[in-house]
């Protein structure tokens, strides 16, 4: 059995009765470094448009987490779109009913192909043993994205056909037309596009075309085009047109090199709250985790202080200086402070981006109004920082819901469903957090982020903006969701598994409460 790079033969199928199993020479696959969870953690981030849903076998969500186990199917995806070989996939259009009984549309991608899998390892050997090892979960896992029911379609788009209409003269015909795709067919129907129709013939009228195919010529016959609506065209084919545009959006961010080189490049914005006349109304839920929060951190700022007098050392007591000519030297006193707690502030970060959906999203918001209705009964107004942040690599956005600018909460955390979820740009949102805190005060920090995925922009890069934090009295502390990457980042961690996201509050609890012990007592 000879190896040659990353493939060996073995006992099996294929080509001479073996199979070929993929492992490496250097065995990293088996690494206490992390092995395969560490070839997927360290892949750049893959920008995806999260409406579209990546279907996973439940074990590979319970070996991996699901951020994990998304990002290993985006990988794959990935290789399979570097190397021309998406098309080579099965494609189709399903019906669902949801809770409710309503039927919803589907395109889907399905990933069953023994052929594609071993061409993508073919082409890509130094990720050809996580593919191997993960070769059951990617075969059985899909890509779906909702499209309207048909006949609903929808979106403006132009395309071009060319063929033979009903219709005297000859030139160009225009029409309107909604959305973007391809197909053939025959027919008569009237939509909405931009078209170019030309033929030969005699006769006086106009020719309508198929799925958005409006156009003036001469003569009769078949019809082509390319363009149209969402619908079937060619007959009752799908296009799978938002299926498509999902997968040629599809692309790696590639992490900066230096935070130094962005200059003009990155842009990360505060964007001011939204004016709002309602406030927020707390739930019981929310309430009775504040009250938690309390009862564990035990914070007292209340100084107590205690004059002890006759001492050889210390400030000079005036009323013992008549003492002195008798030979008395202990005429001197001191004031003790014991301050249960030292001073502090507090900023939390929350994430975002487009992975922070359904449970994780409400959960987050649910810890954050638990944080802010419980440090604000106990530091000041000016010491409470509470932003989101999600954006583009060329501008990040810092998202305000309570500051010393910006102190209502109750009103700005109205806009918490209303930011546009993009990527998480974790270092760059901490480095101009720490620059605006410290315009309004010289405490330590203690700096909590909610993340549930590594950040999009160089962890090297991050791990340093942390550093310098840290030399300036912040305290980091990382809570990943369904992702431990928190613990080589932050000086303080906690991890919380999606199965258990409904414990998120109590462990944000425990940890500040941990920390403020730790640091501040």
């Amino acid at each position: 059995m000879g190896k040659f790079g990353y493939g060996s033969w073995g006992l099996g199928y294929g080509y001479g009765g073996g199979k070929k199993t993929w492992s490496s020479t250097s065995g990293w696959e088996n690494s206490h470094f992390g092995g395969y969870n560490r070839l997927i953690y360290d892949y750049p981030y893959i920008k995806f448009d999260y409406k579209a849903k990546i279907e996973i076998p439940q074990d590979l969500r319970t070996e991996l987490g699901i951020w994990s186990a998304e990002k290993l199917i985006k990988m794959y995806l990935m290789k399979c779109k570097e190397k021309g070989l998406l098309n080579h996939l099965i494609r189709e259009r399903i019906t669902k009913k949801n809770f409710l009984g309503q039927e919803k549309h589907y395109d889907v991608l399905k990933l069953d192909s023994e052929a594609v899998l071993e061409a993508v390892m073919e082409e890509f050997k130094e990720f050809a043993p996580l593919f191997d090892h993960y070769r059951k979960e990617i075969l059985s896992s899909s890509l779906q994205i909702e499209v309207p029911p048909p006949g609903n379609e929808g979106g403006q788009g132009e395309g071009e056909g060319e063929g033979e209409g009903e219709g005297k003269g000859q030139g160009e015909g225009e029409g309107e037309g909604n959305g973007e795709g391809q197909g053939e067919g025959e027919g008569e129907g009237k939509g909405k596009g931009k078209g170019k129709g030309k033929g030969k013939g005699e006769g006086d009228g106009e020719g309508e075309g198929e799925d958005g195919e409006a156009g003036k010529g001469e003569g009769k016959g078949k019809k082509s085009k390319k363009g149209g609506g969402w619908g079937p065209s060619g007959g009752n084919a799908p296009d799978f047109k938002e299926l498509e545009r999902v997968l040629s959006e599809m692309s790696e961010q590639k992490p900066f090199e230096s935070f130094k080189g962005l200059g003009a490049e990155c842009n990360p914005k505060f964007i001011p709250p939204e004016k709002n006349t309602k406030d927020y109304k707390f739930k019981t839920e929310e309430i009775r985790n504040a009250e938690m929060m309390l009862k564990q951190l035990d914070i007292s700022f209340e100084p107590k202080s205690d004059e002890v007098k006759n001492l050889k050392l210390g400030k000079l007591d005036t009323s013992k200086l008549a003492e002195v000519p008798a030979g008395n030297i202990s005429v001197y006193k001191q004031t003790l402070e014991d301050q249960d707690t030292k001073p502090f502030a507090v900023c939390v970060l929350a994430d975002m981006s487009g992975s922070m959906q359904g449970p994780r999203l409400d959960t987050q918001l649910k810890v954050l109004n638990a944080l802010y209705l419980a440090l604000s009964e106990i530091i000041p107004e000016e010491d409470l920082h509470i932003y989101g942040h999600s954006g583009s690599s060329l501008t990040p956005k810092i998202y305000t819901f309570c500051n010393p600018y910006h102190p209502d909460y109750r009103k700005n955390i109205q806009n918490y469903y209303g930011v546009y979820n993009e990527s998480n740009y974790d270092g760059i949102v901490i480095e101009q957090v720490h620059k605006k805190i410290r315009e309004k005060t010289d405490r330590p920090v203690i700096l909590v982020s909610l993340s549930d995925g590594q950040p999009c922009d160089s962890v090297e890069d991050m791990k340093k903006i942390l550093e310098r934090a840290r030399r300036d009295e912040f305290v980091t502390v990382g809570i990943g969701i369904g992702t431990d990457y928190v613990k080589n980042l932050y000086t303080y961690s906690r991890v919380v598994h999606d199965s258990k996201i409904h414990e998120m509050p109590r462990e944000v609890a425990g940890i500040i409460n941990h920390v403020v012990k730790a640091e501040f007592k």
